[in-house]
Parts: structure tokens; sequence; C-alpha cells
């Protein structure tokens, strides 16, 4: 331990106190203290994390990233700057940072790079999403058609289609990682994760609010809610509006849910892929108006006498674009932070694994579309009281912690004490239990000798090793 964490709360609850949020947070003081948390869950698994620390404030600036190596983060975030109190913008920054340690701990880093590479030369990675019907066997031929083709504007669909592949991948790895963190670490780092997740569930509009705002596009408001229910497993439908993108997501869940617990990093990749199938309705008519929007306006520029193909290039350049920040935008809400970079091989997955297969309790339409509001307890933001996700499908089975523990005890939960460890299989000590005498019960006691207890000096062990 680096630094004293009494210390260090003494100055979070010191009220009285001039010094300026940056300056708290900037500190070596609070690096350290992360810098600890990183290094006890780091060296569990062998796998040396340092930090870096920075003040970045403006709204387009990093929330945090990794390399599988170096984790920066962020701590003027626009996200935990909203939080009210010292004390919550800490937890934030601990949520961050456990978020990074996940995708260190449980990323296949190289995985998410052939995902995305495999696209941009005309392939699926592992494979071609399996087809149910003839309809989807039609949808994936003209989907391949544009990833395999050539010319300008096939590259235009080419780069539509890949950011909204690898932001899907990358919610659902993000859903991947945290709930394996939690499920590891049920305390601060648990705390902190959900703490996020309610920061994010904020930015969220509703199905409605999107329907309504016409600078929304269609493919971005379906894009949203496959977005909304990947990270909360629920979307924002307090009028339980029943359509056209409500039915694509209803097609996208089952692959969602059973990707989101699964260990096996080929469910992910392949539910992003089937998802992208499911949402080629929306992208093809994106493409469409693209073309149709450049096309009119090259025609008014031809008529006016200017004659410049490039007129019409720039008008679908500039509709694409925009579909492009708008997901951007949304990518940039559901997920947090960036995507992960570097090589990385995971922790071997944890024999006694307790994760759910899937979530449960989702199984019907009106629980998809119910008000994304609805049982959930408050905490206190800084806008107010915001809501605060209760244990359900992005929550995961541990321990309960309460707000009255003590330094040490946070510490100690956080680092693994007292938790389930992959590394302790207590099956390891058990084989050498083999061919021990079986118990046997007797119905009477028969002792021959005297009674009494003596020493043999003799004696030289059993043999048995393990039972400590």
């Amino acid at each position: 331990m680096r630094i004293s964490h009494l210390e260090l709360r003494r100055r979070l609850n010191d009220t009285k106190s001039k010094i300026t949020n940056k300056q708290f947070f900037k500190s070596s003081l609070f690096k350290g203290y992360l810098a600890d948390m990183a290094d006890a869950t780091g060296n569990r698994y062998k796998k040396p994390i340092k930090i870096n620390l920075d003040w970045d404030s403006s709204d387009n600036a990093d929330v945090a990233f990794t390399d599988n190596q170096l984790i920066y983060i962020n701590a003027g975030n626009p996200m935990t700057k909203k939080l009210a109190t010292r004390e919550l913008k800490m937890l934030s920054l601990i949520g961050i940072l456990a978020h990074e340690v996940g995708h260190i701990l449980f990323t296949d880093f190289q995985g998410l790079g052939m995902f995305t590479d495999a696209l941009k030369i005309g392939k699926f990675y592992p494979k071609a999403p399996d087809v149910i019907d003839e309809i989807e066997a039609e949808t994936l031929d003209e989907l391949q058609s544009y990833i395999q083709g050539k010319g300008k504007m096939i590259e235009r669909a080419k780069q539509l289609i890949i950011t909204i592949a690898s932001s899907l991948l990358n919610v659902i790895e993000d859903v991947y990682i945290e709930s394996r963190m939690c499920h590891k670490f049920p305390g601060l780092y648990k705390s902190g994760i959900e703490l996020m997740q309610t920061l994010l569930k904020k930015e969220m509009k509703s199905l409605s609010e999107q329907i309504d705002d016409e600078k929304i596009k269609p493919l971005s408001i379906a894009f949203s809610l496959v977005l909304q229910y990947a990270r909360f497993g629920d979307i924002n439908n307090p009028d339980r509006l029943e359509n056209e993108y409500t039915e694509v997501l209803y097609r996208c869940t089952d692959y969602i849910d059973e990707a989101v617990y699964s260990e096996d990093v080929n469910m992910r990749y392949n539910a992003a892929n089937k998802i992208m199938l499911n949402l080629w309705f929306f992208i093809k008519q994106a493409l469409d108006n693209g073309e149709n929007n450049g096309d009119e306006e090259g025609e008014n520029e031809n008529s006016a006498g200017s004659g410049s193909p490039n007129g019409t290039s720039g008008s679908i350049d500039s509709a694409l674009q925009e579909i492009l920040e708008q997901l951007g935008v949304l990518a940039k809400q559901a997920g947090g932070t960036s995507q992960p970079k570097g090589e990385n091989t995971p922790i071997q997955s944890d024999p006694s694994n307790t994760m759910p297969k899937s979530r449960a309790g989702n199984k019907d339409k009106d629980s998809k579309t119910s008000n994304s509001s609805a049982g959930n307890s408050t905490v206190e933001l800084g806008g107010g009281k915001e809501e605060k996700p209760s244990q359900k499908a992005t929550s995961i089975a541990g321990k309960n912690t309460s707000n009255e523990k003590t330094d040490d005890e946070s510490i100690n939960e956080v680092i693994g004490v007292g938790d389930s460890d992959e590394d302790m299989n207590p099956q390891q000590f058990l084989e050498e239990e083999a061919g021990r005498f079986p118990l046997m019960e007797t119905e009477s006691f028969e002792s021959d000798g005297d009674g009494l207890i003596t020493r043999d000096h003799r004696y030289e062990g059993s043999g048995y090793d393990s039972a400590a």
C-alpha cells in the first residue's frame, strides 16, 4: 500500500478544505489510491497495471481507455462532473477504473481488431451469421455485396457498416467485462460500475422523444434501442410503443442475452453480426436516402449551371456523415469509454463460475418496452435525484455492500478478500483424499487399552501435506 487510505478518506470528507476538485483528483494521493487498487487486482492475475490520471473538462475529451498495460483516466470527464458530491465523483472514477481493469483481465483485444479488419476486406469474423429463413438469406447476400464491393459509394457504405458493427460489439463486450468484474469484486468496484451505469442510462432518450425529433434518423433510433437493451437489459419506452423499431429489437434480444454473459468470445462476435443483419433494413434505407439526396442536389446544381460532379458526391458524404455522427454520439453514450487497443490474453475462465448464462425475466415484450425507471432506487446526483438500477438484468448476483463499511473493509472487498477466486479450486485439495478409509457408523463404543495418552517420539508424519 503506497499511500494512507485513511488520510485520503479524511481529505475526502473535509468539507472546510479549500482544495478544488481538480487539485484533489489530480493529486498524487488519489492517483496512488487508484494505483493501489489496480495493483492489487492486476498482481492477483500476474498482469501489471499502470495508471495515468489526467484532468480534461472539455466536452469531447476521452473518458478513459487502456492498451492492456496503461490505463488512462480523465478525472474531469463530463459524467463525473455532473455528480453532486466529491465522494460520488470518487466512486465514479473507481467505476471507470474497474471497467478498464475488466478489459485488461477479460477482453480479447486481438479478437476485437480481427472482427473489424475482417469487415474491411469483405468478410465476417469468425464466420458469416447463420440465417433462419429465405428473407435473412437474401439480406445476408445484399449485405455481403456491399462489404465485398468496390467503388467510392461502396466504401462509404462499408464505413457505416463497420461503425455500426464495431459499436455493437464494444457495448456487448463492455457489459460482459463489467458483469465479470461485479461478480469477482462485489465491493467498491461493483458500486462504481453500477453508478456509471446509472449515469449512462440518464443520457438515453426515450423512444417517443427520438421519434418526435426530426433530426434523428430512423437508423439512429433502431441503433439506439439495440444499444440500450444491450447495455441495460431494458429500453426507455414509458409509452410502451410498438412499431418497426421495437420489432427489430425483439429479433435481437435473444442474441444479446446469450452474448453478454457468455465466456465464449465468439458468441459476442456472432451476436454483433446477427444484430447487424437485422438492422440492415434501416442501414440500406440510410444508404438509399443518401444516394437520392445526392442525386437531387446534383440535378439542382446542374440546372443552375455548375455542372460539377463533386456536388453530388459531397451531398452523399454529408448525409452519411450526419448519420455517422449520430451513431457516434449514441455509441459514446452507451459505452462511456473508448475501445481498448493493444494485445492481450484474457485470464482463464473460472471453473466455479456462477454467472448467469443469460438475462432472466426479460422474455416478454411488455418487459422490453417498459419504463426504464420502473422498480429502481434513487441516488443523489448533481441535477437532483437520479435512478439507480436495482439488481436485475445488468447486475450480477453477489454480496450486498453496506454504505457503512470501514475503509479497510471496503479495500479488502475490492482486492478480493473474502470473495470467490478462480485460482482457488477446492478439487485440488481433494485429489489426495482417494484411498482413505471411509467413515463408518457403529452402534456401540468399544476400545482396548487403559485409555492413557502416550507420545510416540518416532512419528515422522503422515505424508499428507495439503491439510493446511
